[in-house]
């Protein structure tokens, strides 16, 4: 081995590496095994082998490996060539005609997310007080179901939606709140969170069942609600009319006959007239108690109801625009998960071989050159037959 090593890297001479190698070799191979040193440049034996009973010789040849440091590569590689320079794509004018289309609405796309991110403010408090209404009308769902007025699948889906604007009300009421003073801390806080990012990409999703099995059906419903409302107003209108010219028909009657009261036909035909004006009162106030009902049910609806389904419409199109990275939200809960769970606590073995590598002493790192590695060979030398 003329070439000597010139540097013992990780140690810091050669006696201190002949002496962790060597009692590593000697508790890994056994005493008898010699160990080689290699630093890249240079070899060394630090250890004689000693040949066992069979005359054959083991050795630890140990590499010392430096990792080339490599600068950061150019970044402009090649690019796709575009429609024109592609002589085969060039006559396509469907092909072209769709690159533009969808790259006028990338580009109308990104315009309106950026106006979105210009008034943020004030889309996040509209999506608060949508959010409001959906909790209302998660609540009013509750309510049906609960009276049983509604079928179980729409009242599900509507209590789904609710519990889902409640999530975001939550968000989004805490962001709208530090935007409004100006809580810049806090505000990147909550962006960066776990829970924010995750509820703002899967919470409005939820809200698209019951948006495409109630919302329609809820503005026929608004409709047929405000027909039935006019109907009853009329009913109670022309039923208070006629009950007060029966009640009118009786007085008079009564009073044209008034010495005649003892007659069995006059006392006959007054009962016939005030049973019918009981009859007229009757159905006054079945007409007053359906639009009661029917009024109550308007103002849901009006208030709550068709607020709520537009609502949701707004917000999957804000949605749209600017969509939250669902990936962001589930990389963000694997690290709150991870950082909440305790860190293992490592035990290494003391009595392991490896530990006999460790040097007492490092030597120097020079800036700019990685860190060596160690590689570990085995060599076995066969004994020799020397013929006569």
């Amino acid at each position: 081995m003329p070439n000597a090593p010139s540097r013992w890297e990780p140690y810091c001479h050669r006696p201190d590496a002949a002496a962790h190698l060597s009692n590593f070799a000697g508790s890994v191979l056994g005493h008898h095994a010699g160990v080689i040193f290699f630093d890249g440049s240079g070899a060394t034996r630090l250890k004689s082998a000693i040949p066992d009973n069979d005359g054959d010789t083991t050795d630890l040849v140990v590499s010392i490996q430096r990792p080339p440091f490599f600068p950061v590569g150019f970044a402009g590689g090649s690019t796709a060539r575009s429609a024109q320079q592609n002589p085969r794509g060039g006559g396509n004018a469907i092909a072209q005609t769709a690159s533009r289309v969808l790259a006028d609405l990338g580009q109308a796309r990104s315009s309106a997310a950026q106006f979105v991110e210009n008034h943020k403010t004030a889309f996040d408090g509209a999506a608060t007080a949508v959010d409001v209404l959906g909790v209302l009308s998660g609540v009013v769902a509750m309510a049906s179901l609960l009276a049983g007025t509604v079928a179980l699948a729409p009242a599900v889906l509507g209590i789904v939606a609710g519990a889902a604007a409640l999530a975001l009300l939550s968000e989004d009421g805490r962001m709208f709140y530090y935007e409004v003073t100006g809580n810049e801390l806090r505000k990147r806080e909550l962006a960066s969170s776990w829970h924010y990012q995750m509820v703002e990409a899967v919470a409005p999703w939820l809200a698209l069942p019951d948006l495409a099995l109630s919302g329609l059906s809820t503005v026929r419903e608004a409709g047929q609600t405000a027909r039935t409302v006019a109907a009853a107003s009329n009913r109670i209108e022309t039923t208070t009319a006629r009950l007060a010219s029966q009640r009118e028909a009786i007085d008079a009657y009564s009073q044209a006959h008034a010495t005649k009261l003892n007659q069995s036909n006059i006392t006959t035909k007054i009962q016939r007239m005030r049973a019918k004006a009981n009859k007229l009162d009757k159905n006054l106030l079945r007409a007053q108690s359906k639009l009661t009902v029917a009024s109550r049910k308007l103002v849901v609806l009006r208030t709550i109801g068709l607020p709520a389904y537009a609502g949701t419409i707004y917000g999957m199109s804000v949605y749209g625009i600017d969509p939250p990275s669902l990936s962001d939200g589930l990389q963000a809960s694997e690290k709150a998960w991870h950082d909440r769970l305790p860190p293992p606590t490592p035990t290494p073995d003391p009595h392991h071989p490896a530990q006999l590598l460790v040097p007492a002493q490092t030597a120097a790192q020079v800036a700019g050159i990685a860190h060596p590695m160690m590689q570990f060979q085995v060599a076995v030398r066969p004994k020799t037959e020397v013929t006569q």
